[in-house]
């Protein structure tokens, strides 16, 4: 069954905003933090059109009055990431996958012949091990 995102959020726009009348709400975003937000629109006591926001994640629906209350709280959650490349990058980064196999070159080059390393490559070891500990040391 499809979840209607739309009337959970009415629902619970009108549980908090009972004086509300004329509630609508948008069609539902999905963000890249694994939720989706759906905006309620709807008329105060006095007459006038406010908006509130739902933001419906694993833990259950939350309500914001304000975009700045929901943005701040979307600033304090990371992305989920989908590809496993992603998830290799964000861990290790580019410099860090370099490294690897700059390593893995020159162990796998010296285990057959330690002479065949071109001196380049024991450069470049020597740097990814240098900027290693290098980033180690506490100073």
């Amino acid at each position: 069954m499809i979840r209607n995102y739309g009337d959970e959020a009415i629902e619970l726009a009108r549980k908090n905003y009972s004086e509300g009348k004329r509630f609508l709400s948008r069609p539902p975003i999905t963000d890249p933090f694994g939720g989706v937000m759906v905006v309620v629109d709807y008329r105060d006591e006095d007459g006038d059109d406010v908006d509130c926001l739902v933001y419906f994640e694993e833990g259950g629906p939350k309500l914001f009055d304000l975009a700045e209350s929901l943005f701040q709280y979307l600033s304090n959650k990371k992305p989920q990431s989908t590809s496993v490349l992603e998830k290799v990058v964000q861990g290790f980064g580019v410099p860090g996958i370099l490294a690897v196999i700059i390593t893995v070159a020159v162990i796998a080059l010296a285990v057959r012949d330690p002479k065949a390393v071109p001196e380049q490559l024991w450069s470049g070891l020597a740097l990814v091990l240098g900027f290693y500990f290098g980033s180690k040391s506490k100073l």
